[in-house]
C-alpha cells in the first residue's frame, strides 16, 4: 500500500454490476479498496490514495458509458471503514 493519504468515494451502481465494478478496481493492485456498503442496494465504498483520484474518475466515467453510476459522496480519509469492517 501507499503512504499517501487515503480518500473515500461512495457510488451507487445497479446491483447486477457490483461484482464487475469490484473486480475492475481490485485489478489495480494496492491502489483501491472496494466494499459493498449496503447489501442488495448497489452502494459501494471505494478507498483510494489521493494521488489516484484521476484514475478513479476515469474508471467511473468508463462505467458510466456502460451503465448508470451515481457518485454519492467524496470524503477525506477512510470514511466508513469501521462500518464495513467492524471490530
Amino acid at each position: 500500500m501507499t503512504s499517501a493519504p487515503w480518500q473515500t468515494c461512495r457510488i451507487l451502481v445497479p446491483r447486477e454490476q457490483i461484482a464487475y465494478v469490484v473486480a475492475i478496481f481490485e485489478g489495480y493492485e494496492n491502489e483501491f479498496l472496494v466494499r459493498t456498503e449496503t447489501r442488495g442496494l448497489g452502494v459501494l465504498r471505494i478507498w483510494y490514495p489521493e494521488g489516484n483520484r484521476g484514475t478513479l474518475d476515469a474508471v467511473i466515467r468508463e462505467f458510466s458509458s456502460e451503465f448508470d453510476v451515481q457518485v454519492l459522496e467524496f470524503a477525506a480519509g477512510m470514511a466508513g471503514l469501521d462500518e464495513v469492517y467492524p471490530e
